[in-house]
């Protein structure tokens, strides 16, 4: 953008010139009454072709916040619950899409882990289904509400379309679990961020299963892969967001992450891409439609 404001102040520069040269060389037919007409034609060229630059150079590149929209990913209905077995070829998870965290941020290591993630529900439930192809993998921080997204840790941040906030669930490979409910605002034009923790009592009504112990340390260096499986019902939700009935046909936002913060080789991968280093950007979700 800076470089926009600089050709603007040089075409600014310029017409300044010849502004004044021309007025410098006015016949002298042209009475000192019309020459105002004629400053103030040439203002408005200059104001017209500075406006025309500036919506350009706005348009030029297209923020994330719109653009992360067209990234979607539909939620399929099913008749009945998937079995809780963190089983990837399940014929339960066949009918679900598959979202790939492709996006990783230039912050972290080089290490690259491959992560897809299938969710399902059934109006009264949400589904989910982790894949990690992983190294370096450790889960210290044990019990609700910990951090752990410092442990090698999958997560998915979700906007349901009532209510002023959105949802964040992270599990690290232990199957330990962080639940909040965030919401942005603006006061005195300042942008404030608001994150509670769901309550215990709520936090406790959803499942969460993994493959791995609940504590792994030393670090897993070589290749692994890990499941996290989980369960969140309408009503946990329900609970801070307000009433939502039936999960069928219903558009939220939402995106999926991987993280690893305290691990020998930190990384950052999404679904929907970031233009920082923060998973809380609930303008950059990606689109849920439920079927």
């Amino acid at each position: 953008m800076w470089l926009v404001y600089a050709l603007l102040a040089a075409l600014f520069a310029c017409l300044t010139m010849i502004l004044a040269k021309v007025m410098r060389s006015l016949d002298s037919n042209i009475t000192v009454t019309s020459r105002p007409g004629v400053v103030l034609v040439m203002a408005w060229s200059v104001v017209l072709v500075a406006g025309c630059a500036g919506k350009s150079g706005r348009a030029h590149k297209p923020s994330l916040a719109n653009e992360n929209w067209k990234i979607a990913y539909c939620i399929h209905r099913v008749a009945s619950a998937p079995p809780l077995t963190c089983d990837w070829h399940d014929p339960a998870w066949q009918g679900a899409e598959t979202a790939e965290l492709t996006h990783a941020r230039p912050e972290g290591s080089d290490h690259r882990p491959k992560v897809a993630v299938r969710l399902l529900h059934d109006d009264s439930y949400i589904y989910g289904l982790f894949q990690v192809h992983d190294r370096f993998v450790r889960a210290v921080n044990i019990g609700y509400q910990v951090p752990v997204y410092k442990d090698s840790c999958v997560e998915f941040f979700f906007r349901p379309d009532v209510g002023p906030g959105y949802f964040n669930l992270e599990m690290n490979a232990g199957g330990s679990y962080l639940f909040q409910y965030g919401s942005r605002y603006y006061q005195r034009g300042k942008l404030k961020v608001n994150r509670s923790a769901v309550a215990e009592a709520y936090g406790r009504m959803l499942t969460v299963k993994t493959t791995l112990p609940e504590f792994v340390e030393p670090e897993i260096e070589g290749p692994l892969t890990w499941y996290v499986q989980f369960v969140i019902p309408v009503a946990t939700l329900e609970a801070y967001c307000g009433k939502i009935d039936a999960l069928g046909k219903r558009t939220w936002r939402g995106n999926f992450y991987k993280c690893a913060d305290e691990t020998s080789h930190p990384h950052w991968l999404a679904w929907a891409p970031l233009p920082r280093l923060s998973h809380h950007l609930p303008e950059c979700f990606g689109t849920l439609t439920l079927e």
